[in-house]
């Protein structure tokens, strides 16, 4: 346990060492994110699903201010094989487990300033260090505040920077609250022939899952469209049969909270696809989707009209704020959004680096793989 430098804004104590009980966890969890303002993944309800298997070797940092628990970072502690072990922060390290794909990564801290993360960045890295126990922090996903933290704190590389598209709802009720209005003119023309054609069949509406009984109908249906969709491709898609159990317990963790929503979009009996959304402070992540293309017409786009209504249907809620396509330069982002914000993945090690670190370097700039890009 360390307290905070005097550089540091308050005098903070920050406690790194392996994760309590499940049981205890949740609960000092779940009281912090009452005071935070996480992002839903950083809410326990992403955080704690199927926690077994996605950490099996977890570790935690906690932040003090005095008795005050204000700050939570969950971590995986993972070796390689010939690696030195590896912090992931929220995340396992292990490609089956993280394949459900982290966004908006970082600790939850009731006061989340560049300063704050930087102190949470710079006392993890004294600890691993000094007690030998691993030698990088590897931060997926990590929203820009994060990575800026992180940067400050000590060395940054293998740096990947996404972009994350999203539709300010705010301002879109400040120019009225049409959606298509808003768009280009040939995305205009595209999406008004495409509800034309849709309406054929009948009015086009967007029903929710109003039980988790429903909602995991909901999920099976998108499963299929997805799983259709990228068979054409060639690959599995983002729905393969270790991810199944994740998303099922992800829908009975979320449905009670209200953080999870399933959408149907449909024109009479014609279902045009379903969505898989995430709702948390005001902002919805739209998480996955199946389209039906196998019976859209010529003129028919079922995944431009099917997040338009989405779109609309957020508008008239009047509690969302953003409707975020998450990281990806896909057409469709492009097309219906107006604003992003960066997410960057990263690695992290101490300025100062220890003999494992040089070697990890070493070996990058003597493979010459341009893995290794100093960035802090």
């Amino acid at each position: 346990k360390h307290k905070g430098d005097s550089a540091s804004p308050e005098q903070f104590e920050f406690c790194f060492g392996p994760a309590p009980a499940y049981e205890h966890l949740e609960k000092i969890w779940s009281d912090l994110e009452d005071r935070a303002s996480p992002s839903f993944f950083t809410s326990w309800t992403w955080v704690g699903c199927e926690f077994e298997a996605r950490f099996p070797e977890p570790y935690l940092l906690r932040v003090f201010d005095g008795e005050e628990l204000v700050g939570l970072a969950l971590f995986n502690r993972h070796r390689k094989l010939f690696r030195f072990p590896t912090f992931y922060l929220g995340a396992s390290g292990r490609a089956d487990n993280d394949s459900v794909f982290v966004e908006h990564n970082g600790p939850l801290l009731v006061r989340p300033t560049p300063e704050m993360t930087s102190d949470v960045f710079r006392h993890l890295l004294g600890f691993i260090d000094r007690g030998r126990i691993g030698s990088f922090v590897e931060c997926p996903g990590a929203a820009e505040h994060v990575y800026q933290g992180a940067q400050a704190a000590g060395a940054t590389f293998n740096v990947v920077e996404r972009i994350a598209p999203y539709r300010d709802l705010v301002a879109l009720r400040m120019q009225g609250g049409e959606l298509v209005s808003t768009l280009s003119a040939n995305s205009r023309y595209q999406l008004r022939r495409s509800q034309r054609s849709y309406e054929q069949s009948g009015t086009l509406r967007v029903e929710r899952a109003r039980s988790e009984s429903e909602a995991f109908e909901f999920l099976r249906s998108l499963v299929v469209l997805h799983r259709a969709r990228w068979r054409r491709r060639g690959r599995i898609g983002a729905f393969s049969s270790k991810t199944i159990p994740f998303h099922m317990a992800l829908v009975a963790r979320g449905m009670p909270r209200g953080e999870i929503d399933l959408l149907r979009i449909s024109a009479g009996e014609r279902v045009l696809g379903y969505l898989f959304n995430f709702v948390k402070s005001s902002i919805v992540h739209n998480y996955q989707c199946g389209f039906d293309y196998d019976n859209a017409a010529l003129h028919e786009k079922p995944g431009l009209t099917s997040h338009q209504m989405a779109i609309q249907y957020y508008l008239h809620s009047g509690q969302i704020e953003r409707y975020d396509f998450l990281a990806g330069e896909d057409r469709y982002k492009r097309t219906l959004s107006d604003k992003f914000v960066p997410l960057v993945w990263f690695r992290l090690a101490v300025s100062s680096p220890s003999l494992a670190t040089l070697s990890y370097r070493a070996k990058a700039r003597i493979r010459g793989s341009g893995l290794f890009v100093e960035s802090g």
